[in-house]
């Protein structure tokens, strides 16, 4: 029991957290994979979602991400999160609106809006009290 032990202890927590976070990614990694080739063998069927919709997923994880490392050193805090999560949550109501709205929403137009959308969203978390 003791020597179970010691070896679960040979990797320090830092290093246990990284494999952890890279298992994680390597799996979203291939059940996005699979999702994509689903989409390609069968399809578009009336179940799944559109072109613009993946972009928007996409959009919206560049976005999140390129802000959380902006703000990199608040990522301890709590309050930092429920405010990304609060900004989240509005990105996602206008852009779910505003996309069910439209007739059509070309992929480049994507990337016209994700600089500003960055910004706002950087000028947002600064008003809140994290400035990168």
């Amino acid at each position: 029991m003791l020597q179970q032990q010691e070896n679960a202890n040979n990797f320090p927590r830092g290093i246990r957290r990284l494999i952890l976070m890279g298992l994680a990614c390597v799996l979203i990694a291939l059940v996005a994979a699979a999702s994509v080739k689903l989409y390609v063998d069968t399809g578009p069927w009336r179940w799944m979602p559109s072109r613009r919709w993946w972009d928007f997923a996409l959009m919206t994880v560049i976005i999140f991400v390129m802000a959380a490392k902006l703000c990199r050193r608040y990522r301890g805090a709590r309050s930092f999160w429920m405010a990304l999560a609060g900004l989240l949550v509005v990105h996602l109501v206008f852009w779910t609106i505003l996309l069910l709205n439209v007739a059509e929403w070309a992929s480049s137009w994507f990337f016209v809006t994700m600089p500003v959308e960055l910004a706002a969203l950087v000028l947002a978390l600064s008003k809140l009290g994290f400035p990168p």
